[in-house]
């Protein structure tokens, strides 16, 4: 007798297939997730260099105020 039912071989290729799908899409959300990381992680490093330039920026102000203070008061 012909079945018509698939064969074990044509079930297991099958089942690969899918395994490999699921395998693939698991590897793409982790990249995805880890280049978020980066770039978040690259986002905070440009922010701590802006104020730390601002910080510097006070500073020097502080400075030149107290010295014109003095200069008119001295």
């Amino acid at each position: 007798m012909w079945g018509k039912g698939k064969t074990k071989e044509e079930e297991k290729r099958k089942r690969e297939k899918e395994r490999e799908e699921k395998e693939k899409i698991k590897k793409d959300k982790k990249k995805k997730r880890k280049r978020g990381k980066e770039e978040k992680q690259k986002e905070e490093k440009e922010e701590k260099g802006k104020n730390e330039k601002r910080k510097e920026g006070r500073k020097k102000g502080r400075i030149l105020t107290t010295e014109l203070r003095e200069e008119l008061n001295g």
